[in-house]
């Protein structure tokens, strides 16, 4: 990326003509003289020129009014049956259970007429279903007011509002192919097929006509399954009309008016039982009128359960039985389905409905339950109470309920950072709705299918197969546009609509088609820019047959056609798909369209090989939970599944919810396998508890196939469903703690951060046999991205494998000799069987325990010792139990404890990678060994997931704070919110609101939170926050910060975090807005005292804690609260002081002396009216700190003005102050083929030749070996400058460089003036302390580079510019006139000027608005043929954002552009050629040689090259003679390479052959190798030595062997040589072999650098963008520290300097790579810190992510910095740096072996102190800070700390 704009100087502005200057003392250097002011009103004071608006008010979520209808659920206090003890296991066979219910419903009749008298004023209650099973109460509709009221009745429990669900919406429209993937195609050849087995659909209902649901088929398929395996029909527990009679009365629909009859329910054997329970009927179709919820239950119903044969009819008319033609099956084909309908004309399921039918389908005895639905928000991990009963009533039963994941996808892709991901400080969201986010859910995820099925289009030979949801819209299917009668296929022409290849006219709006001819035609369109159906609708309108729309980005989505308005086909098909058909494509060479012929035939295909197949679905929602449950549990195939639709069809869908019936109809199999032999019995376990085991257990886990490592267990739970296995697994597992039979483990949170987490399992053997499998672990961790650019990390969506080591024990392990599963006495006879040759040992060697090669009775004696706990040659009974090998006896079961822990490896990572914790999880492998017959058996897994850290370190919030962040370009965000996480304020008196801690006066540069202030009066109104993670309770909080008194506090209950909601495109709950009004007054109602000072807590705590019996919650992280510090300030500020002075141009100055007891916000002049004149923003630093400020007086241009100043509260005094200026009369200052286009591309480093219609794939006229930042074409030749400041002429066409000279400047853009025949530039011009300065115009010398300053262009001169935009393009006109933009990110103007007579830059006029954006380097050109102005626009708004280039045509008129074409990347040096021509002659006559270099400092043996360059260019020898004045100390060759010989001082020269007059020289200073220094050298083994080193060679030598611990830093302080690392400060013995004491646990802090001053015995360390002051003997380590994250991204590195009376000095190293010099002074019972000097070092030095790996030294004696400098890879180096000169020089290279080098200290010299009086001239009162640093707890403030004056 070229970047042509640096970091701003922050060197101040005038702006009014207003001189700020720093005063160190008033009056010197100039003549005082006395002032006359008054201290007046300060109502006249302005806040409404800095203010923001009103603050918005954001909606909260939904309350509902009170006379609003909600849904309820009411629970009453009399126990349900689960309550009450019954076993909800076959309930109906229970007849006291029966009898039970039909109390439970009188009994709420009962307290229904209660309710109704008591609570409803005598409105009848309507129930819409009454509960008995897991929960005792009643769902009906009651006014939101009347809630309190019914809880008040006698006998009501509970009132929940019920949460209202929608269907997990379809991706895009195999059974046909998933079943291989499911392994249902083997279970069924071993007789499982879901026979006897019940499926309950809840859903949208089902096609009861649909030929794969008929009766004959279902029967002609049990019979054969029968037959096959000696069974009759009669055998299977099929559910009969009879069995549904007398379930009946139990039912919940029975509460209707009219209940169903159970002829009426019984539709067939396949659908014993169908019922529409949203709208109380027996229609179950998808046809009813306003029924909009489409086929999905039917397409889910195929997926769990079709018949694997259909009706077909032979050419007589005989009907016959055979296979679907793409054999769509059901896993469970032979299973029953009952249908509920629960998504109809009443619109979608509220829980009630869901709740009515699971009741039921207990009731009805099914063996799977599938609820494809869920919440649109992440869910919790618990519903209400009801919701959370019904599920857990299912633990007594034997059906397992499978619940959708969600099509949410991930939650960082809709975020701002616009990766996709979310940053390393936090933590994956959550995405899965409720109820699959419940605990006792059994949450199924998707994985996409490996083969497609559908009917496709072929376009010239490329088969698509489209989604089609057209038919829910009312539109026709796709293989409707199949006319022929055989169905062998209908052909069109198809055309793009637009141009796809440069991404014009592509949307689909009504005037793309203009001129274009679709009639008849199939048209392709893309997404964006407009709705689906507004495609649609233009392209039938036009006339076309169909429109496909296809996916402007990679993935599935559903297409919604709300708002189409025809029949016509409307499908869509995926980006890569459309790229495919497009490459087949050709270009009508007439239209310019690209098109070709489509087929469609009616007949459905398969496609198989999808690209995608065994991967997670990218829509699949991914888990944790907030309380950390472990979610997905399973995953199956949801991609690309092609099932029954509506109508008899079938067709393809994509989502969890064709995922999740996949799952249940695996249930229903594995519960007919149950059940058949009898395994629930013999494990003493429910059907559901057994299948759930044999489901997740026998999973397979998918792996990545780009990192070889298991996908995240919260993507895909226990891995990919297997029927095949579940059936065949002769074993299954139980987690100890859990009886569901879920196999899982969830550790929770290690806030502690161990790293070690343990728990054990039962492997249980169902055979006759004995079983082996060989235990192991993968422990995976989120992998991280770093974004180029901005070095900000991200979690990626894979995980990597971290270093973990994973031991397994068991009771008896390798040791169990007999063979009975434990090692115990019997272990020792059988030694002792063995040894008498009663009975021989299989393997005897594990016998042989001394190791004699023999097991006998003193083998036995040796096992005996240790079974009493003893031990033998490290041999103990924890030891022989460890293996990795277990076996299971037959019928047997075997206890496993298995610790999972990381290694040092795997701490690293984590700690690198996750400051706030993150997740580990991972794989517990049961890998099955062969059996005695050579058989291998079926392995299992088990995924497990902790969390590293503690959970709520992670923030609960987004973490951008209005207040703080709006200073912040780039601030640390997820919402695209304005503002985020600020208060309203309502001032006393004004009654405006504005937002807390925002200066309400001017404008500051920086937050500092302790500037924070309100007055008596002042009013809290709101808090307005954005919470990004679900919250079971949000409380707030405002006490006294220093004795903690609370003075309000709310607590808001549970709420939601902010989510992307997948069906509508768009962000939910993303801000909240609670009330306060508190007026800041104590518990008594008075104002508070001035300087009191509060915190303001909001504290959002997830569902992981649980609160005490006081509601407090405990254990939680740094991430739960939002904290706000206050001031209380009544106090205004005051002048102390005004007088005149003139500085030495004469001008008047106003000095002003002023001070607050807190901070001064703003000082405001204005006139006697009230009129604002100008505002100095002090950006004051520290609290009650006295001012010096001063302006010029005649910039005012009044005789009076009033002089206001103002704290942060609010308070203020104002002044009135004569100027005798007489008035407003001040003089006001001014405010290939040789002819084409022609750019240098820098995204392949080439120079591109194209006209606008080639422009995005533009000719390459040559390469280049280095980067052009600008060019212009002058007389034939092309004129460029490299982005590293070189000058070069080329011919132009051939682009041979011939370089001209080195500028010292980057040229931005170039233009030649016809009208002067100059060349001009826009440039970079460096400053004195080599800064650069932008907004220059030069005039450029093509033959000897010579620049020529002609003006500066600032952003006060470009009208509507923001401060700080500068010019980024050049261009001029044939006449002279100029032409610019400013460089901005958010609106761009083009300008035009001319230059004034006498060469200066004339005012500039605002031609208009471009209409684009630019940042980073580009370029502007005339055809001076056409006098058209084209830019080669450029612009990345940030990081994360997408680059977009662009050609763009600017109208002089109006300054607005029009793109003409994308261009390939950034094109920097554009200029246009048309029939030009030139040539230029030579000459012998030198002008100049520049070397680049002219002074040098080698250490003897060293070498330098310098380099020279003699103009001008087109001289006939540009030759160089190269001489030393002194060979015995410096030598030069003729290629100019410099080697230093001895010490001493020679001087280089460089002249001109042809002149030898014509020279320039370099001055070379060698110094003698001689310092050594003391460090740790790290090797690339992770080994650490102290060696001492040369820092003139960065030779070393190690001093000691590895060393046990690893540090970052050491430092020599008095008689301690004092280290840091691994936590802990130590002292390290240098006489005992650096020997390690350890002194004091720092926990997470430690010192990547210290530094001693033996003048203060202060030890300074650095972390981050922390310096501390580092003391073994406090707490911690540390006694205080500075935050110096406004100044810094970190610190790298710090070293002693000396001292003298005002200052200690030291060294800081930043990580840009610049030196900082420091003053530390003590204060009272602390210290100061001020910036004092900096040295700005090569910015190729600047450190990318490794500032932990550096250390500084200053060495007293010679007065040069060392700093062992990691380049953040594989090299380290010692960079010297001259504090005299600042001449930067590289001493040595470490070799390979050597990475990184820190901890220098001078081990030879001990802590060395120097008096530095005289040395540096720097005051207690003023620092000298001139960069963007600013001061620290400085007395004053530093110079250009003062932004610009604004009206």
């Amino acid at each position: 990326m070229l970047k042509g704009k640096a970091k701003r100087s922050l060197a101040f502005v005038l702006a009014a003509c207003m001189l700020l200057a720093l005063l160190p003392s008033f009056g010197a250097g100039a003549s005082a003289a006395s002032v006359s002011y008054t201290e007046v009103d300060p109502s006249v004071i302005d806040a409404g020129a800095a203010v923001l608006p009103e603050a918005e008010q954001d909606a909260e979520q939904d309350v509902p009014a009170a006379d609003e209808e909600v849904h309820v659920i009411i629970l009453f206090e009399q126990k349900s049956l689960a309550k009450k003890g019954f076993s909800t296991k076959d309930l109906l066979e229970n007849e006291k259970a029966a009898s039970y219910s039909s109390s439970l419903k009188k009994q709420q009749l009962s307290l229904v007429d209660r309710i109704e008298r008591e609570a409803l004023g005598g409105e009848e209650l309507e129930i819409r279903y009454q509960f008995t099973v897991a929960v005792n109460g009643v769902a009906t509709v009651v006014p939101y007011g009347r809630i309190e009221q019914i809880l008040a009745v006698d006998g009501v429990a509970d009132v929940y509002l019920e949460e209202r669900y929608e269907l997990d919406e379809t991706v895009k429209p195999d059974t046909a192919t998933a079943g291989e993937m499911v392994g249902s195609y083997s279970a069924w050849a071993d007789g499982y097929t879901g026979a006897g087995s019940r499926i309950a659909i809840i859903d949208t209902g089902l096609d009861l006509s649909h030929p794969s649901f008929s009766e004959g088929g279902y029967y002609y398929s049990l019979g054969i399954s029968a037959a096959s395996f000696g069974k009759k029909i009669s055998d299977y527990n099929l559910l009969t009309k009879e069995e549904i009679k007398k379930a009946l009365p139990n039912l919940s629909i029975s509460a209707d008016e009219n209940p169903p009859k159970a002829d009426d329910l019984y539709r067939n054997a396949k659908v014993p039982f169908a019922y529409n329970y949203v709208d109380d009927g027996l229609d179950v179709s998808h046809d009813a009128e306003g029924d909009s919820n489409g086929d999905h239950g039917t397409h889910v119903a195929g997926i769990a359960a079709a018949n694997r044969y259909v009706p077909h009819y032979d050419a007589d008319g005989d009907l016959y039985y055979d296979k679907q033609e793409l054999g769509v099956t059901g896993v469970a084909p032979d299973a029953q389905l009952v249908v509920m309908k629960v998504f109809g004309v009443g619109g979608g399921a509220y829980s009630s409905d869901y709740m009515a039918a699971i009741e039921d389908a207990i009731w009805l005895n099914c063996d799977s339950v599938n609820l494809s639905l869920g919440s649109g928000s992440a869910g919790r991990s618990y519903g209400s109470k009801s919701d959370q009963q019904i599920l857990d009533s299912f633990r007594n039963t034997d059906t397992v309920v499978t619940v959708s994941a969600g099509n949410n996808g991930a939650w960082g892709e809709n975020v701002l950072t616009g990766t996709g991901m979310t940053y390393t400080t936090d933590v994956r969201m959550h995405t899965g709705g409720s109820p699959g986010s419940y605990t006792n859910s059994f949450t199924i995820a998707s994985v996409t299918n490996t083969s497609m099925s559908g009917v496709m289009g072929k376009f010239n030979g490329v088969a698509a197969i489209p989604g089609d949801t057209g038919e829910t819209y009312g539109a026709k299917n796709f293989s409707t546009l199949d006319t022929s009668e055989d169905q062998s296929g209908t052909t069109y022409d198809y055309v793009f609509l637009g141009d796809p290849v440069k991404g014009e006219g592509i949307y689909g709006l009504p005037e793309n088609y203009a001129n274009v001819d679709v009639k008849g035609k199939v048209v392709l369109i893309s997404r964006g820019n407009s709705s689906f159906a507004d495609k649609a609708n233009a392209a039938i309108q036009a006339g076309a047959a169909a429109a496909v729309i296809y996916n402007n980005a990679p993935g599935s989505i559903n297409m919604n056609l709300t708002g189409y308005n025809f029949p016509n086909p409307a499908v869509m098909i995926e980006q890569s798909k459309a790229k495919e058909i497009l490459a087949a494509s050709t270009q009508d060479e007439t239209t310019g369209l690209w098109g070709g012929k489509m087929t469609v035939s009616a007949k459905a295909e398969t496609l198989h090989g999808v690209a995608d197949g065994y991967k997670p679905s990218s829509f699949s929602s991914w888990g944790t939970t907030e309380n950390l449950d472990l979610k997905p549990e399973l995953m199956t195939p949801g991609g690309n599944i092609y099932s029954t639709l509506n109508h008899s069809s079938y067709g393809m869908m994509s989502g969890t919810s064709m995922a999740s019936p996949s799952a249940a109809g695996q249930a229903a199999v594995v519960a007919q396998y149950i059940r058949e032999n009898g395994l629930a019995e013999k494990a003493g376990l429910t059907v559901r508890a057994l299948a759930q085991s044999l489901m997740m257990g026998t999973a397979v886990p998918i792996m990545d196939p780009d990192s070889d490592v298991e996908y995240s267990p919260r993507r895909q739970g226990s891995g990919l469903g297997n029927v095949e296995n579940a059936v065949n697994s002769p074993a299954y597992v139980t987690i100890d703690g859990n009886d569901d039979g879920k196999v899982k483990v969830e550790f929770g949170d290690d806030p502690a951060r161990t790293g070690t987490y343990s728990f054990s399992f039962h492997v249980n053997n169902l055979t006759d046999k004995s079983v082996s499998y060989r235990l192991s672990a993968s422990v995976l961790a989120p992998e991280t991205v770093t974004d180029e650019e901005s070095g900000t990390k991200f979690i990626a969506m894979n995980d990597v494998a971290v270093g973990a080591n994973a031991v397994f024990t068991t009771d008896a392990a390798g040791y169990d000799l007999n063979g009975d599963g434990k090692l115990d006495d019997g272990d020792v006879m059988a030694i002792l069987n063995h040894a008498a040759g009663l009975e021989l040992l299989a393997d005897a060697s594990l016998a042989d325990l001394n190791g004699d090669g023999t097991a006998d009775e003193v083998d036995a004696q040796i096992l005996n010792d240790i079974l009493e706990g003893g031990s033998y040659e490290g041999k103990t009974l924890e030891s022989l139990q460890s293996n990795d090998v277990v076996t299971v006896p037959a019928n047997g079961s075997v206890q496993v404890k298995a610790t999972l822990s990381l290694n040092e490896e795997g701490k690293q990572y984590m700690e690198e990678n996750f400051s706030n914790g993150n997740y580990l999880e991972g794989y517990v492998y049961l890998n099955a060994e062969t059996d005695a017959e050579g058989k291998l058996g079926v392995s299992q897994s088990i995924p497990f997931l902790a969390f590293w850290g503690n959970w709520t370190d992670s923030s609960m919030f987004d973490t951008s704070v209005y207040a703080e962040d709006r200073f912040n370009e780039m601030p640390h965000k997820y919402l695209n919110i304005a503002r985020e996480n600020y208060y309203n304020v309502k001032k006393a008196g004004s009654g405006n609101t504005f937002i807390l801690g925002v200066n309400l006066y001017a404008n500051d540069d920086a937050f500092i939170a302790d500037r924070t202030a309100v007055r008596a009066g002042d009013t809290l109104m709101t808090i307005n926050y954005n919470l990004i993670r679900n919250a079971q309770d949000v409380s707030y909080v405002i006490r006294n910060a220093e004795t903690g008194e609370v003075y309000f506090s709310k607590d808001y209950g549970k709420q939601s975090g902010a989510f992307y909601y997948t069906n509508n495109g768009s962000w939910a709950y993303t801000s909240t807005t609670k009330g306060i009004s508190w007026r800041f007054t104590d518990n008594e109602g008075n104002a508070l005292p001035n300087n009191t000072k509060l915190e303001l807590v909001l504290t959002a705590v997830p569902e992981y804690y649980t609160a005490d019996e006081n509601g407090n919650y405990t254990g939680l992280g740094k991430g739960a609260a939002w904290e706000t510090l206050v001031t209380v300030d009544n106090e205004a500020p005051a002048v102390t002081q005004m007088f005149f002075s003139s500085d030495p141009a004469g001008r008047k100055l106003i000095n002003i002396a002023a001070q607050d007891n807190q901070y001064i916000s703003a000082i405001q002049f204005l006139t006697t009216d009230g009129k604002l004149i100008g505002t100095l923003s002090p950006n004051q630093q520290t609290a009650n700190e006295a001012l010096s400020l001063s302006v010029n007086a005649a910039s005012m241009k009044q005789d009076k003005v009033v002089v206001a100043v103002v704290d942060y509260a609010g308070n203020a005094r104002a002044y009135e102050l004569e100027l005798g200026l007489g008035g407003d009369d001040g003089d006001e200052e001014p405010a290939v083929e040789l002819n084409g286009f022609f750019a240098f591309n820098s995204t392949n480093n080439t120079w591109a030749r194209f006209e606008p219609d080639t422009a995005k794939t533009p000719e390459t006229a040559a390469e280049a070996d280095v980067q052009f930042a600008s060019a212009e074409y002058v007389n034939g030749y092309t004129v460029a400058c490299t982005t590293d400041g070189y000058l070069y002429v080329m011919q132009h066409g051939k682009f041979e460089p011939t370089p001209v000279c080195y500028l010292n400047a980057i040229l931005i853009d170039m233009a030649y003036n016809k009208a002067d025949g100059k060349l001009y530039a826009m440039a970079a011009l460096n400053d004195e302390n080599g800064e650069p300065q932008y907004g220059k115009l030069v005039t450029v010398d093509m033959f000897t580079g010579e620049l020529t300053e002609v003006g500066s262009i600032t952003s006060d001169m470009m009208p509507s510019s923001r401060d700080g935009e500068v010019p980024q393009v050049l261009a001029i006109r044939d006449d002279g006139t100029f032409y610019v933009i400013n460089a901005s990110t958010r609106n761009t103007y083009l300008y035009s000027f001319r230059l004034t007579e006498d060469g200066k830059i004339g005012e500039l006029t605002n031609v208009g608005k471009t209409g684009f954006k630019a940042n980073y380097l580009q370029s502007m050109a005339f055809d001076h043929s056409t006098g058209e102005l084209y830019w080669a626009q450029f612009v990345r708004a940030s990081s994360w954002a997408r680059p977009t280039y662009k050609l763009v045509k600017l109208d002089l008129t109006t300054g607005a552009g029009t793109a003409l074409s994308d261009l390939p990347g950034e094109m920097t040096g554009l200029y246009i050629v048309r029939g030009q021509g030139g040539s230029t002659g030579k000459t012998d006559k030198p002008e100049k040689v520049q070397l680049t270099t002219t002074s040098a400092t080698l250490y003897s043996g060293n070498k330098t090259a310098l380099e020279a360059f003699v103009t001008p260019w087109n001289l006939t020898d540009r030759s160089i003679v190269w001489s030393s004045s002194d060979e015995k100390i410096a030598t030069v060759n003729a290629n100019g390479v410099v080697t230093a010989v001895s010490e001493g001082t020679a001087v280089i020269t460089a002249a001109s052959k042809l002149d030898g007059t014509v020279k320039a020289e370099c001055t070379i200073t060698v110094m003698q190798n001689n310092t050594t220094l003391t460090g740790i050298v790290h090797n690339a083994d992770g080994q650490s030595f102290v060696a001492d080193i040369d820092v003139d060679s960065a030779n070393y030598k190690y001093l000691t062997g590895a060393l046990e611990q690893d540090y970052y830093s050491v430092v020599q302080t008095g008689d301690t040589l004092l280290a840091s690392g691994d936590g802990n400060l130590y002292s390290l013995d240098a006489e005992n072999g650096y020997a390690a004491k350890e002194l004091c646990y720092t926990g997470d802090l430690f010192m990547s650098d210290m530094a001693y001053s033996p003048n203060l015995d202060l030890t300074l360390g650095t972390y981050g963008y922390y310096l501390i002051l580092v003391d073994p003997t406090a707490e911690n380590g540390y006694r205080g520290l500075w935050n110096l994250q406004g100044a810094f991204t970190a610190i790298a590195g710090i070293a002693y300097a000396g001292y003298d009376s005002t200052y200690n000095y030291f060294y800081m190293l930043s990580t840009s790579g610049t030196i900082h010099l420091i003053g530390i002074a003590p204060n009272g019972d602390g210290y100061t810190l001020s910036l004092l000097h900096t040295i700005v070092t090569d910015k190729s030095l600047a450190i990318t992510g490794q500032h932990m790996h550096q250390s500084l030294y200053y060495d007293m004696k010679t007065g040069w910095i060392y700093w062992a400098r990691f380049n953040g890879e594989d090299s380290s180096s010692i960079i010297a740096i001259n504090e005299e000169t600042e001449e930067v020089v590289l001493r040595g290279t470490f070799d390979e072996a050597a990475w990184p080098v820190v901890g220098l200290f001078a081990s030879k010299s001990g802590a060395m102190d120097l008096d530095r009086t005289g040395d540096f001239n720097f005051s207690e009162t003023c620092t000298l800070a001139q960069t963007e640093l600013s001061s620290q707890d400085a007395v004053a403030l530093p110079a250009g700390s003062l932004p610009t004056l604004e009206h």
